[in-house]
């Protein structure tokens, strides 16, 4: 009697011992891989008993083969300068001429995912070729792996994958305020689509500027990983539209405003307005306008006028509200006085933050 252990089946199950006193049957072994036991029973020798062990081995496949590698190198988002190609093959290596195998491609090892058509039939050939495949997401090191049902699957070689082209809605330029005669920085940031940093685009990329500065094409440095700066100097108080560019690609959401405040206050560039009118009584007028080196008007109260005729005391000019005497600051870079003298000739002098303004003293 013939007993089975761990699957399959004996045929036949019973069996008469033949003159020589041997029994044979056929086994066969179960569906998966692995070791299988049979066990001969001879009830008429006390259950005397003969064990069996057999080993199923998987039996070979077809398999894919890689007869063109995927490029070694490759940009992010961009198709494979060197597209793979696959041959089928049957179990004994040799090319497996059989056309309609459906094969499929996927990251094997690495971050990311493949693009394109990543699916593909075999011709009567058994050749499966892609035309279009490009690997996205982060820069790093990839494998691809080639499957298809029935088939042992193919894994490709490593394939170093660098930043695809810049992206304007992944790339950021920052600028900030600035102020007339400092040195403005833009801070520009360039990203893929896929946000990985793109280094070495300095001299793609374009800077330039509308409104109170006017300027183009300013110098470009690369600070590595993705950083990049450009400088300015602005001249003119108001505001500045800074816009850069990657080819025809506004970065940065579009134009970046830079608002340009005027910068401290000069003796030098200041300037001042003074009349008179009479003869023995004399009326003095005096207008004073305040201006940074660049020669903008500061557009804020606050500094120290001090205006004297004739060698007076000096006066001192204080907002509307605190002003005891005529001289007013306006609050917006300009001071306004006027008083009447007994003089003749009339000498006025006066100072900002105790250095003589331009033209001071003015003499009437």
């Amino acid at each position: 009697v013939w007993q089975v252990d761990g699957g399959g089946s004996v045929d036949p199950a019973t069996v008469i011992t033949g003159p020589d006193g041997r029994a044979v049957t056929s086994r066969l072994l179960g569906d998966r891989p692995g070791t299988y036991g049979t066990v001969a029973v001879a009830p008429a020798l006390d259950g005397a008993t003969v064990p069996f062990t057999a080993t199923a081995m998987a039996a070979p496949r077809p398999e894919l083969v890689l007869a063109v590698q995927p490029s070694a190198e490759a940009t992010a988002g961009v198709p494979l300068a060197q597209q793979p190609q696959i041959q089928l093959q049957d179990p004994l290596g040799a090319p497996l001429a059989q056309e309609g195998v459906t094969v499929t491609v996927q990251v094997a090892q690495g971050e990311g995912s493949v693009g394109g058509r990543t699916t593909a039939r075999s011709d009567a050939s058994g050749r499966v070729i892609f035309t279009d495949l490009e690997l996205r997401g982060e820069s790093g090191t990839r494998t691809l792996i080639f499957a298809a049902e029935g088939f042992t699957p193919v894994t490709s070689n490593e394939i170093a994958v660098s930043p695809g082209p810049p992206a304007a809605a992944q790339s950021t330029v920052s600028v900030p305020n600035g102020t007339a005669g400092q040195q403005t920085t833009i801070t520009i940031r360039v990203r893929d689509e896929f946000g990985n940093n793109v280094s070495g685009s300095a001299g793609s990329l374009s800077v330039s500027i509308s409104g109170a500065n006017p300027a183009s094409n300013l110098p470009v440095t690369d600070n590595g990983n993705g950083s990049y700066s450009a400088t300015y100097v602005p001249v003119r108080s108001g505001v500045d539209e800074i816009t850069v560019r990657f080819g025809d690609q506004v970065l940065g959401g579009g134009a970046q405003s830079s608002t340009v405040s005027p910068g401290p206050s000069d003796p030098g560039m200041t300037t001042a307005q003074v009349t008179r009118t009479g003869v023995f009584f004399v009326r003095i007028d005096v207008l004073i306008t305040v201006r940074d080196a660049q020669g903008n008007q500061v557009g804020r109260g606050g500094d120290e006028i001090r205006i004297s005729a004739n060698g007076s005391a000096p006066r001192s000019c204080a907002p509307p509200d605190q002003n005891e005497e005529t001289c007013v600051d306006n609050g917006d870079g300009t001071y306004t006085d006027a008083f009447v003298i007994i003089a003749g000739a009339v000498t006025v002098d006066i100072t900002l933050n105790g250095v003589p303004i331009s033209g001071s003293p003015f003499q009437l």
